[in-house]
């Protein structure tokens, strides 16, 4: 049962003032919007919400509240497809070999940096303790990590390591190296020097 008046043509209500397209039974709201189309009846309903016609087509002035969405790694990029040129690593840091590096960033966070990085093979000095942690997955190349103590340890396609904050030592890069890396999102701003 609705509350409004039966009418056989909405727009009599229409022209019958705005109190009282605002008391409409569903049935009525229905015919409107047969008869109108939902355009025009959404224009209606707008105004029987203080809302005006014009309000009515425009987009909120703040945005719907976006909800995280998992986010996949390009496998071309993994591949090593397409990846961008970074400047060379310093002079200072590449020891023996080349200085070329190329990456894509994936995923920046509130806490977290994701990318894929190659180098040209060389061997880097790590003479500043690192200052973050940083986890690494080695995808292509070999990977040997060799601590002030002399301690050298292989890492091979597939295998992942923590290079934890504070290390100190060398970096070598064999073959084709590519890696996927994660690390805090502070100290991945640092390196890029957004902070």
């Amino acid at each position: 049962m609705g509350l409004g008046p039966k009418v056989s043509n909405p727009w009599d209500l229409i022209e019958g003032g705005i109190s009282m397209k605002c008391q409409w039974s569903a049935g009525t709201w229905g015919r409107a919007i047969r008869t109108l189309g939902v355009l025009a009846a959404s224009f209606v309903w707008a105004a029987c919400n203080g809302i005006s016609g014009i309000d009515a087509l425009e987009p909120a002035t703040e945005p719907a509240v976006k909800q995280p969405s998992p986010v996949r790694l390009d496998s071309e990029k993994l591949a090593g497809l397409g990846l961008e040129e970074y400047p060379a690593m310093a002079a200072e840091e590449v020891l023996e070999g080349g200085s070329g590096q190329r990456g894509e960033v994936f995923f920046v966070g509130d806490e977290l940096a994701v990318g894929v990085w190659e180098a040209d093979a060389s061997i880097l000095a790590v003479t500043e303790p690192f200052d973050y942690d940083e986890f690494v997955t080695v995808l292509s190349g070999k990977l040997i990590l060799t601590d002030d103590q002399g301690t050298a340890v292989e890492y091979l396609p597939g295998e992942s390591v923590v290079i934890p904050k504070g290390f100190t030592g060398t970096w070598q890069m064999l073959g084709n190296y590519r890696e996927i890396y994660v690390m805090e999102k502070e100290a991945f701003m640092r390196a890029e020097g957004g902070e």
